[in-house]
């Protein structure tokens, strides 16, 4: 079933999930999930942490011109042939009061969700010795293409490169600290 709903001039389509929801990432603003076998979705945080008991609650308009700018990144570094997941749309999905995806409930939330395409592989940060160096390099390769292109990196966590060890490549994910030169 889907919905419609307008946010930031565009009208966003809700994505109902199935019963595949499992966190594979998350970072200061954001939490991602796998949602099907193929597709992931990033969730913005609903409350940014401002120090000590501070909290700023995060609106919906806001999180959608988050994961909008990320979704423009990575749909220009496809097109360069950049390795990122392939975005497929920006989506309202259920969410729970803490933003993490859930069935739609009496108590459940419509939050924007990038959604893009699931990477299998190991974030950099979880492999050891050769292999940590050997896709450390590979990610360092990769930004650096990306570099040449014209796109500004902004953001070092080498939990934002998944290794896939079948392909001997490294794909570059979370774009919201990217720009475009």
């Amino acid at each position: 079933m889907f919905s419609r709903k307008r946010i930031g001039g565009r009208t966003l389509t809700s994505f109902t999930q199935g019963t595949m929801i499992q966190r594979i990432g998350a970072g200061e603003y954001g939490a991602v999930y796998r949602l099907t076998e193929d597709l992931a979705g990033k969730v913005i945080h609903p409350f940014r942490h401002e120090g000590g008991f501070g909290y700023t609650r995060i609106t919906v308009e806001e999180a959608y011109h988050q994961l909008h700018h990320e979704e423009e990144m990575l749909t220009a570094m496809c097109q360069e042939k950049i390795a990122v997941p392939e975005p497929e749309g920006i989506y309202l999905l259920n969410t729970t009061f803490g933003g993490n995806p859930t069935r739609s409930t009496l108590f459940s939330f419509r939050r924007p969700a990038l959604m893009m395409e699931y990477i299998a592989g190991t974030k950099i940060s979880d492999l050891v010795d050769d292999e940590f160096r050997h896709a450390s390099e590979l990610y360092v390769e990769e930004k650096g293409r990306a570099m040449n292109k014209g796109f500004i990196c902004l953001d070092t966590n080498l939990d934002n490169g998944i290794y896939q060890r079948e392909r001997n490549r490294v794909v570059i994910v979370d774009m919201g600290l990217w720009e475009r030169g």
